[in-house]
């Protein structure tokens, strides 16, 4: 029988962008802890005379809901549909198949029958062969993806801490932030304004 993971896997790779999207963010906080806005002997040239203020961002609710992460997950899916169909079509030819071998109303010859199975086994090595490539190219331009968008908050969030002159902005590594640190509305807030006026994820550069 065809395996039946190509609908355990395929079908179910759309969704798990967002948990893999929460699976690095956790795994990147230690990289992303502490977000250090210029250096602070370069950016606040007299520490003194001025007042630190800082920031927090909760950096999986930020991935999570910033619009470019949907737009991104689209535009994966779109890419990958005509693999995705082809993959299909093979998996329903090869069902068929195997209804008629296995038919035993379906009276074949010795001959006809061993011609069959092998046509199937061909198909079958086909098939396995096609959905890991899928698999494989869904996993590199779902990484790339990622990668872009993370760059891409990493930048609004520098932005938006230099706008409004933060001291220092830390991730989501930390055991406690008063509510009042909390920057993440703001920084989505500006990452969603970004979407609008380019109605496309943007190229991390």
């Amino acid at each position: 029988m065809i395996p039946k993971r190509f609908h355990q896997t395929a079908n179910m790779r759309e969704p798990m962008i967002y948990d893999r999207i929460k699976r690095l963010a956790l795994s990147w906080t230690w990289g992303m802890g502490f977000l250090l806005i210029g250096w602070i002997g370069g950016a606040i040239p007299n520490a003194n005379a001025t007042s630190i203020r800082l920031g927090y961002v909760n950096l999986g609710v930020l991935l999570r809901e910033m619009p470019q992460s949907k737009a991104a997950e689209l535009k994966l899916n779109q890419d990958l549909a005509a693999q995705k169909q082809r993959l299909t079509k093979s998996e329903a030819v090869i069902q068929a198949m195997q209804h008629k071998l296995h038919n035993p109303t379906d009276h074949l010859s010795l001959l006809s029958r061993m011609e069959d199975q092998q046509r199937l086994n061909t198909l079958e090595n086909s098939y396995r062969m096609s959905e890991e490539q899928y698999s494989e190219d869904f996993s590199l331009a779902r990484n790339q993806a990622l990668a872009n968008l993370q760059r891409l908050a990493i930048r609004a969030i520098h932005a938006y801490a230099l706008e409004h002159h933060f001291t220092l902005v830390v991730g989501n590594d930390v055991f406690f932030a008063d509510p009042s640190l909390n920057i993440t509305p703001h920084v989505l807030a500006r990452l969603k304004a970004l979407y609008a006026a380019h109605g496309a994820t943007p190229q991390s550069r």
